[in-house]
């Protein structure tokens, strides 16, 4: 083994271990081992990435002392002070053990597997609880069989890792998890971070004498002596599972964690949506105005963090701006009153319901389409990932903060000009420029908000700022730019074709918007849903008609609902 380019060991990830699932990272354990002339000792890799375990049962291996562990070199397993990775003749290896360092922890690397993950393809990544030594674990090939898919992965005791999906990285379901050789005293802690709004997490045990039963939840941080399984979900966005050793008798711990979307005592009762009309199937001729108490429930004007509802009946005038509401069903029609200059109508739900022939549809408006609403008109969604939940069935919730639209939303913002509220820079925008010259006049105003497209490849170079003041073709930025921004008088003209390589200038304010609240630092903004649902007789799908509105402050990170989220409609709704 004196020549260059040979190993004396190599291990072997596709091969197969009795009783477990064979997904690779197996452990292999060396005792008397005799080297002579050999600078490297062992190899990682082959057809599938290396992810094997060995370890070094009497030292005879490393030299460093018995219960020495070894791995490919894994930035999730770089542990400073814990495991290292410059030892000569391990090239590419990670070396972990308690001779290794004065930390009185018994550092191992045991096995976990993962498979069955409803959102999980092609890669998992694993890193540590701080964030940092993010490692991809490539799916298991389908050629091995054995399970057809997976992933495994070795990983230090005593830590906390975080581990997510390619696919949806914060978007956990489920998952089946296989922990291998965890003794007495050795813990791991695994991190799932969740986007959606489950009302609890169930890890079952698959192995053992507990097989198919559920694991006791904990209401905070297990520690880390609690019975394998046990989780704490914190309700909004984190699960943690303990896997622990304490039972020595168990070698092979296998278990299943699920989400559920309804308590455990069982779904509760949607909203009806809606059953046939006992109500009014007529809109009344005549306009109500908000600011008539006469017409509430008691006489009383709704008040501050109420839930209020708009009857089938009512054609209802914003004539005041109402106080911030819990949550608002809009059967009738509920407009914007063009005397007004602002009106904001903050709800943490909104939910615009449905019609058919029977009875009209909910309608919210501002303006109409011959006639475009003047003033500012703002629709504002409350709250963050810990709100409550707007549940259009037993099994759909549609989230918090969110404007679900089964009706018709109709908002027509004023035109701008150009047609297009979007112009090109006539004069290239250079980094610390903080004005700017576009190629035509535009109709813009100080304190309106623009973004200057990139004219690269990044498209993290668009940048964003507000108009602080206007001179002709001249803007002057609140800040200056960060980026270089192409521009020039005109398009170039190539062997008679245009080529338009100017960076854009859009006008990003209209006097229509719908926008989440201010506070939205957790990057958890309001969700625009229009869909449908439906109901004891019929179906009820959400149209929209949006003609220069303006959505900000909009999507919820690491989700699946979006700003503006069309979701089993039919064709007629339309945005301009």
């Amino acid at each position: 083994f004196d020549h260059e380019g040979l190993t004396a060991l190599s291990e072997c990830s596709r091969c197969t271990s009795p009783g477990t699932e064979n997904l690779g990272a197996h452990r292999v354990q060396l005792t008397g081992n005799v080297f002579s002339d050999v600078s490297s000792k062992v190899r990682w890799g082959g057809l599938v990435p290396g992810r094997g375990i060995m370890e070094d049962v009497d030292g005879s291996l490393t030299g460093f002392g018995a219960g020495t562990f070894l791995a490919a070199t894994m930035p999730h397993l770089n542990i400073p002070g814990l495991c290292h990775d410059n030892y000569i003749e391990f090239p590419n290896t990670i070396v972990c053990g308690a001779n290794l360092t004065s930390d009185p922890t018994n550092v191992k690397i045991r096995r976990l597997s993962f498979r069955n993950c409803r959102y999980g393809i092609s890669y998992m990544y694993v890193s540590r609880h701080n964030g940092v030594g993010r490692t991809s674990i490539q799916q298991r090939s389908h050629s091995y069989k054995d399970p057809a898919t997976g992933w495994a992965v070795g990983v230090v005791t005593q830590q906390t890792y975080n581990v997510s999906w390619f696919a949806n990285p914060l978007y956990f379901q489920d998952v089946d998890i296989e922990a291998t050789y965890l003794g007495p005293g050795e813990y791991i802690y695994l991190s799932f971070s969740v986007s959606d709004h489950w009302d609890h997490f169930r890890v079952t045990s698959l192995s053992g004498n507990n097989i198919n039963q559920e694991i006791n939840a904990s209401e905070s941080m297990p520690a880390a002596n609690a019975p394998s399984g046990t989780s704490f979900y914190e309700g909004t966005s984190t699960l943690i599972v303990l896997l622990s050793g304490t039972d020595p008798a168990l070698f092979l711990q296998k278990f299943n964690i699920r989400s559920h979307l309804c308590p455990r005592t069982g779904c509760p009762s949607p909203p009806p949506i809606p059953p046939p009309p006992s109500e009014a199937t007529e809109r009344e001729s005549f306009t109500r105005n908000w600011s008539d108490a006469a017409q509430w429930p008691g006489g009383v004007l709704p008040a501050a963090g109420d839930d209020v509802t708009v009857p089938r009946a009512w054609r209802l005038k914003l004539d005041v701006q109402p106080p911030e509401l819990g949550n608002l069903v809009i059967k009738g029609e509920l407009f914007f009153d063009e005397a007004r200059i602002t009106t904001t109508l903050s709800a943490m739900t909104i939910l615009i319901e449905g019609g058919n022939d029977m009875y009209p549809e909910g309608l919210l408006r501002a303006g109409t389409r011959n006639e475009p609403f003047s003033q500012t008109a703002v629709i504002q969604l409350l709250g963050n990932r810990r709100s409550p939940v707007l549940r259009l069935s037993f099994s759909r919730n549609a989230g918090s903060k969110v404007l679900v639209v089964l009706g018709a939303l109709e908002l027509y913002g004023m035109p701008r000009t150009p047609t297009s509220s979007h112009v090109h820079l006539g004069v290239a925008g250079n980094p610390l420029d903080s004005m700017i010259t576009v190629d035509q006049s535009v109709d813009w105003k100080v304190g309106e908000t623009i973004v200057i497209g990139t004219s690269d490849f990044r498209y993290h170079h668009s940048e964003e700022r507000t108009i602080a003041a206007v001179s002709g073709r001249v803007l002057t930025l609140d800040r200056p730019l960060r980026h270089l921004h192409y521009g020039a008088s005109s398009a170039e003209s190539i062997d008679g074709h245009t080529a338009e390589t100017r960076a854009e200038v859009a006008l990003l304010t209209r006097n229509v918007r719908i926008e989440g609240q201010e506070k939205w630092m957790d990057r958890y903004g309001c969700h625009v849903y229009v869909t449908s649902v439906q109901g004891a007789v019929y179906w009820s799908f959400g149209r929209v008609d949006l003609d220069n509105v303006e959505i900000s402050k909009c999507g919820q990170h690491n989700t699946m609902r979006y700003a503006l989220h069309f979701d089993q409609v039919l064709d007629g709704s339309e945005s301009r």
